[in-house]
């Protein structure tokens, strides 16, 4: 079914992420939904972006740490379905998910929120970065040892369900990106890896402020 959400409807949607109302976000989604004869609100969240950054209300809860209201919002989405793969892997201008927002900002159990849902690590951003990278260059130690742990038990799973099978006993699935840049830069020095940052987009982490949610 073809509808069109009204700016005032997306300005209302991204305001509630923004500000951490999740009870009025949650009602106000079923609400569309309804109204434009929507079995799920996943196709509302779709066109709920702010047109010039391409933020999602996903993005805007994920900056600013509101974790019940980011669990509350995937909650609304089967766990297996396309509608929620595609609002976890949503990417704004920058090309930054909203796990590249939360990890980026150090909000640890946003970061745990969206990943346990299905969220991908390895997406990268318009600058070439993942979540882990982006959150290692800034600073944000807990996050980054998290989302390694995470990842290395993910394909320590695979490579077990592998030898299982009788297969060769190899790393399975995605490697982890930022560990391979990791690697790289401790073998070949980290000239390389800064230089491709300066000439590439400025990290989110500069461009990211916290969303002053007095805004309307």
């Amino acid at each position: 079914m073809s509808f069109t959400l009204t700016e005032d409807e997306i300005d209302d949607l991204l305001y509630f992420a923004r500000a951490g109302e999740a009870d009025d976000l949650v009602s106000t989604l079923k609400e569309l939904a309804t109204a434009k004869g929507l079995s799920s609100p996943g196709p509302i969240l779709s066109q709920a972006r702010d047109e010039h950054s391409g933020n999602s209300v996903l993005h805007m809860a994920a900056a600013n740490g509101f974790t019940q209201l980011v669990t509350s919002v995937l909650a609304l989405l089967p766990e297996t379905s396309e509608e929620r793969k595609a609002v976890l892997a949503h990417r704004n201008s920058s090309g930054n998910t909203p796990l590249h927002w939360a990890a980026v900002n150090g909000h640890l159990e946003t970061v745990k929120a969206l990943v346990d849902a299905g969220a991908d690590v390895g997406i990268m951003n318009n600058a070439g970065l993942d979540a882990v990278f982006e959150a290692e260059r800034g600073g944000k130690d807990e996050v980054v040892g998290w989302l390694l742990a995470k990842t290395a038990a993910g394909e320590g799973m695979d490579e077990e369900e592998g030898e299982d099978n009788g297969e060769e006993s190899s790393k399975a699935g995605t490697v982890d990106e930022a560990q391979k840049q990791e690697e790289t830069e401790t073998t070949e020095g980290k000239g390389k890896g800064k230089e491709r940052q300066e000439e590439n987009v400025s990290s989110v982490e500069d461009k990211v402020k916290k969303i002053d949610i007095n805004q309307p």
